[in-house]
């Protein structure tokens, strides 16, 4: 890929060997990128009785080269049994994070300083695992999926910061950042036949420890050092039946978390917390000819990642600070959707509220120094009301899928300092146009377009993109080549203004989307891997 002056490359090559029930694959990629982001900042603070204003241009640029290797075995004893085991790693060569912040500040309107940020980050290698075993199998009617995991994240970044300034003095910040997050998980999911349908039920339990520490030498940031040990432990249970027509699906979830939370080495009593939660789900499906249709409902938790419940500090600028919140909550929220398919035409709609809301806000983190802090805090709760119609026809050799999307959200932003309520709807097209040009070559069009809206306390604008691609086929569809080009006209930009009660952040950015690439694979003998495992805590893996 051809991305601001710079090639990008991704290579992988994947090896399989099979005989009998016995299956070996490997997978070795080499990862060799680069990102870049231009950013205007404008950005208005009101702490103690001051006003800052602050202009900024943020250039940002990073760079990597990274392998990635991984290998599956399995057996298959017989059609009704088999097992497998999977490891996956990788190693950094290199990745490396710079960025040239100018900053101008105002106070009460009047000049009160310029100053250069140069921020160096620099990731070092350090092990990342993950480790994975399954048993599919069956006894009469009874169907086991029994799967395990075990994996570890490490990493080591080195931040070194410098500040000059001539109003403001000079600065230099050198900060030390270490993580280590291992999971242990398991889950077993049985099914029998049961009257016209299908019962299921299982257990999931995970055991997760996720550690970080923070060292900034000059103590301009305090020195943080966290450990979170979590257990969640899970039972389920789901019935599916059809009677003619219809389709009937009811299941329960049962989840009890226990969290603790440690600084430097000691317990703390806040964080530290027990949930116990049922999550229902329920839904009724209709299905003749062309036509179908479905209502669902469910209810479903988002945790927190661990990175937003550390306390550790980072120094965005002068005046500016990130952090987590180790207060933070779980959300949960509820749906009830519709769904309603005629041939080639789909329509969905819903509604979802989601009680205790996380998102970032800005607050005042140290008033003496005049420093503000952006950091995730719960909310009552958002509601949430969207639609989609998507039509798939085929016109002769023009297949186009057409995307129509409505959303918007019910939340009072206003009752937590923003100036207004925020429930601005976003409208959004997405128009893919294939051309089939022969059996073996077709050419895409893509043309995306989403309207202004909000989202919590942000304002987005609206953005445009038009992407292309060519692919064909060679040798019976064993070689293929796809030639693409993305944001062709340079307009896939974001802008967003974020609220809160202390003031405002303006940004525009853009990610230099606009690239070019071409995508070369060839497959010596196509066959479907007969690896069957789906591993387990994928839930919990996300927030590592």
């Amino acid at each position: 890929t051809w991305k601001n002056t710079k090639w990008s490359s991704y290579n992988d090559l994947t090896l399989k060997y099979r005989t009998g029930g016995l299956e070996v694959s490997a997978n070795v990629a080499l990862d060799n990128g680069h990102y870049s982001a231009d950013q205007d900042i404008e950005q208005e603070l009101h702490i103690k009785k001051d006003l800052f204003d602050v202009h900024a241009t943020l250039p940002v640029r990073s760079s990597w080269t990274e392998l990635h290797y991984k290998a599956d075995l399995s057996y298959d004893f017989n059609t009704d049994h088999s097992l497998g085991l999977s490891f996956a790693s990788q190693k950094i060569f290199y990745n490396r994070f710079k960025s040239d912040m100018t900053q101008n500040y105002l106070k009460n309107g009047s000049f009160y300083g310029d100053v250069l940020l140069k921020t160096d980050i620099n990731e070092l290698d350090k092990p990342v695992w993950e480790l994975n075993t399954y048993y599919v199998g069956k006894i009469g009617k009874l169907d086991i999926d029994l799967n395990a995991t075990m994996l570890q994240r490490k990493t080591e970044s080195h931040l070194n910061q410098q500040e000059f300034s001539k109003e403001l003095g000079d600065r230099t910040i050198t900060t030390l950042n270490n993580e280590n997050r291992k999971m242990m998980a398991g889950k077993l999911v049985l099914a029998y036949p049961v009257w016209k349908g299908l019962l299921s039920g299982g257990t999931e339990a995970t055991s997760t420890k996720s550690y970080g520490h923070n060292f900034n030498q000059e103590g301009i940031i305090p020195e943080t050092d966290n450990e979170m040990k979590e257990q969640n432990i899970a039972g389920f249970a789901e019935y599916e039946c059809q009677f003619g027509q219809w389709r009937l699906n009811a299941g329960r979830r049962f989840e009890y978390v226990k969290a603790d939370y440690y600084s430097f080495g000691e317990w703390q009593q806040d964080p530290s917390r027990t949930y116990n939660d049922w999550f229902p789900n329920l839904s009724v499906a209709w299905q003749k000819d062309k036509w179908s249709a479905q209502l669902s409902y469910s209810k479903r938790i988002t945790r927190p990642p661990y990175r937003m419940l550390e306390s550790m500090i980072v120094y965005d600028s002068r005046m500016f600070y990130e952090g987590g919140n180790p207060l933070l909550r779980p959300s949960v929220r509820q749906s009830i959707d519709f769904n309603l398919t005629y041939s080639w035409l789909t329509f969905v709609t819903g509604f979802t509220r989601e009680n205790d809301l996380f998102t970032h806000i800005g607050r005042v983190y140290d008033e003496e120094k005049e420093i503000a802090i952006f950091q995730p805090v719960n909310f009552d709760h958002q509601d949430r009301v969207y639609a989609t119609l998507v039509a798939s026809p085929k016109l002769g050799f023009w297949q186009p899928n057409v995307t129509l999307h409505y959303y918007q959200q019910i939340f009072d932003a206003e009752k937590y300092g923003a100036p207004e309520k925020l429930n601005k709807p976003e409208f959004s097209f997405d128009l893919k146009s294939w051309f089939v040009i022969d059996p073996t070559t077709k050419a895409l069009v893509q043309v995306s377009y989403t309207g202004s809206n909000h989202w919590a306390f942000m304002y987005r604008g609206s953005n445009f993109a038009v992407n292309a691609r060519l692919q064909k086929s060679f040798w019976n569809e064993r070689l293929s080549c796809t030639l693409y080009a993305n944001d062709i006209f340079r307009t896939s930009k974001n802008k967003m203004t974020t609220y809160y009660a202390i003031g405002l952040t303006d940004q525009d950015v853009y990610t230099y989307t606009q690239c070019v690439g071409l995508t070369l694979s060839y497959n010596f003998n196509v066959s479907r891997s007969k690896y069957k495992g789906s591993g387990a805590g994928n839930a919990e893996k996300n927030r590592l």
